[in-house]
């Protein structure tokens, strides 16, 4: 007479198969998920080599001024802020270094933003706001961020606008920005200007700004900035 255990025995080998199969079946539909998953998400960056979207002419002083007028006038900057603003920016497109700007790559991109500093020998300041390019529609906001040692650009809850120069692609302003004694003083005290260069492609960013100056008087600056 067959006993219990022969019996289970006999069972599990019949339905070892079975269960064989449930989890192979289990681990290819485990194995697959992740493709059907990645086939579904797109990425959160353009690839490299991913098209850039050109930038066609640039502004001049005149359509500089129009771009500030018309991005400020959506922020709540203050009455006092804009007309200073306004007058630093004047003196800034005024200025020789300006119209040498103009002449050898001109002003691609205008922004203007708001930024907050905070450390006293290491300075490090935190903005964001919004930009327009050249002959694209619309406008892209941004975020800033500038780590400098002795050196500052823009001032306690200060007020800006950010030119854009010798820039290829709307994409291409994303990255990082250096400056030291030579490239990030001041272009002229009164104009309060200050140059930063990316890293890498080497086009400009210059910075006109109200609240504690914009300068670098000492050691060496970085700037981030994106794109949001």
């Amino acid at each position: 007479m067959p006993t219990r255990t022969s019996f289970a025995t006999r069972l599990a080998d019949r339905l070892a198969p079975r269960v064989a199969r449930r989890i192979a079946l289990r681990a290819l539909l485990l194995a697959a998920l992740p493709v059907a998953c990645d086939k579904d998400t797109a990425p959160s960056t353009p690839p490299p080599g991913a098209p850039r979207t050109a930038i066609a002419g640039h502004f001049d002083a005149a359509a500089i001024r129009q771009q500030v007028d018309e991005l400020t006038g959506k922020l709540s900057i203050s009455p006092t802020q804009k007309v200073e603003l306004d007058e630093k920016l004047e003196t800034f497109l005024a200025s020789k270094d300006f119209a040498a700007v103009l002449a050898r790559s001109g002003v691609q991109g205008v922004g203007v933003y708001r930024s907050g500093e905070g450390g006293l020998v290491v300075k490090i300041a935190r903005g964001n706001g919004t930009m327009r390019f050249a002959g694209i529609a619309g406008e892209r906001g941004f975020e800033l961020e500038s780590t400098s040692i002795g050196a500052q650009v823009g001032g306690s809850a200060s007020w800006g606008v950010v030119l854009a120069t010798g820039l290829p692609a709307l994409e291409q302003v994303d990255g990082t920005y250096t400056g030291s004694v030579a490239s990030a003083t001041a272009i002229e005290e009164s104009a309060g200007a200050v140059r930063m260069v990316h890293k890498r492609d080497k086009h400009e960013l210059y910075f006109v700004g109200i609240g504690a100056g914009l300068s670098a008087n000492a050691g060496e600056s970085k700037l981030v900035f994106a794109l949001r």
